[in-house]
């Protein structure tokens, strides 16, 4: 089935078509400009400028920057002049769109690259401020902090995914500590401020909006995914690839970057997991409906995204969160028909019947009591049988893991955290603009 059938099946408030957006009408083609104009932001540069922002004067505001910093950052902004310009029109385009190109493997592009460079070229933005605050140029140094502000409401509002969210989120942080490095400021600035202001407001009125990276992700993202799934035929061949492209396939290093785990103990471990995973579906009568797993994919997304809403106090609220509630907790219900080993989110270092394995379980359990160990242990002979009898009555008991392991992660908390972040810089300046000296 192709990827424009199921779109179908996902609910209208959680649906996106995708239209590609030419070069020049993307924030993105020009942020990519300018982060390979940046280069690498130098340490020393960190250092003038962040370490200042963690120290307070008697006082209680941020200390001042001295010259040696200041002519340090303002020759890092003169030298970079080619990436403000492309800052701003990247600002100007108000749209952000991200690619999206599948490899060779029907993989899709994650954007890795082009991510850890956002963080750097919001911090550089913020230099530039720092600097024109050192200068007194209050108005110039509020257009830039806005315009990084933006930045960051562009990438969490725009048609981004989740990842691109969580980097907004992180780019609006930055601007927002230039906002309240301004307000310290004891000087006259009320008009800077003001436009501060209306700024902030404006974010936060349409914050509503981070509920598109849901639907960006679910069908740009997830729908593929499941087609891809659907292409593969056998179930040994949608296991293989459910677990190659979206299941952890090796410990996170040591401190030094170092591999924790033998080649050979990783291969087993996958090995033994992709053995479990098969012989639960291998005889199962409908192991994967991608029409069923798309129909509840799609609704459990369209109850994230209610949560996000700004909505005004109706009789039925208490019933639609009823509802979500109940949804959400079948679904859960119905996947721990499945050993919590098999499960995406479980820790590799802890996976398999392995000696190793077992000693990180221990540590673990020392840790959360001993109450979790059920749930830690790899299941044995007769647990696996157990659950191959459980998982024949669930209909699309693969659909189950690759919901699992495809649902969008929740960004409520995140999100609901931002927003008061917003409404508490909002504060700041609100005070700022009536105190002395405004």
């Amino acid at each position: 089935m192709s990827q424009s059938n199921l779109l179908q099946y996902v609910p209208a408030e959680a649906r996106y078509h995708y239209k590609p957006l030419d070069d020049e009408q993307n924030a993105v083609s020009y942020w990519s400009e300018a982060a390979a104009a940046l280069g690498e932001f130098e340490e020393n540069l960190h250092e003038s400028l962040y370490g200042y922002l963690d120290d307070e004067d008697d006082s209680g505001k941020p200390r001042l920057l001295e010259e040696p910093h200041i002519s340090r950052l303002r020759t890092f902004v003169e030298d970079k002049k080619q990436v403000f310009e492309l800052l701003r029109s990247g600002v100007q385009c108000r749209r952000v769109q991200f690619y999206a190109d599948f490899d060779e493997q029907g993989g899709i592009e994650d954007h890795v690259d082009s991510m850890s460079s956002l963080r750097d070229l919001a911090t550089a933005w913020l230099a530039l401020a720092r600097v024109r605050i050192a200068e007194g140029r209050y108005a110039d140094a509020a257009r830039e902090l806005t315009d990084c502000g933006e930045m960051g409401y562009l990438l969490c509002c725009g048609e981004s995914f989740v990842l691109q969210y969580l980097v907004g989120l992180t780019v609006s942080g930055i601007a927002q500590t230039g906002f309240r490095l301004l307000a310290a400021e004891g000087k006259s600035r009320g008009d800077s401020l003001d436009d501060l202001i209306v700024a902030v407001d404006r974010w936060i009125d349409e914050s509503d909006q981070a509920a598109r990276c849901y639907r960006v992700e679910l069908c740009r993202f997830v729908i593929p995914e499941i087609d891809h799934l659907t292409a593969c035929g056998s179930v040994e061949s949608q296991v293989d690839r459910l677990l190659d492209h979206h299941y952890p396939n090796e410990p996170f290093p040591d401190e030094d970057g170092q591999p924790t785990l033998a080649e050979d103990d990783i291969e087993s471990r996958r090995q033994w997991r992709r053995d479990g995973i098969v012989s639960l579906v291998e005889n199962h009568p409908h192991p994967f409906d991608p029409v069923a797993t798309v129909r509840q994919l799609g609704q459990l997304v369209a109850d994230q995204i209610a949560r996000l809403q700004h909505r005004r106090f109706s009789w039925t609220a208490p019933l639609r969160e009823l509802g979500r509630r109940y949804r959400q907790s079948r679904f859960k219900a119905r996947t721990r028909h499945w050993p919590n080993q098999f499960l995406v989110d479980f820790p590799f270092s802890c996976l398999g019947p392995g000696e190793h394995a077992r000693q990180q379980v221990a540590e673990l359990l020392e840790l959360m009591g001993s109450q979790y160990r059920a749930e830690l242990e790899p299941p044995s002979e007769p647990e696996l049988q157990a659950a191959r009898d459980r998982l024949r009555s669930v209909p699309n008991a693969l659909g189950l893991l690759v919901a699992h392991a495809l649902l969008p992660m929740d960004i409520f908390s995140s999100e609901n955290l931002h927003r008061e972040r917003l409404r508490t810089t909002r504060e700041a300046l609100a005070n700022a603009r009536s105190g002395p000296g405004s």
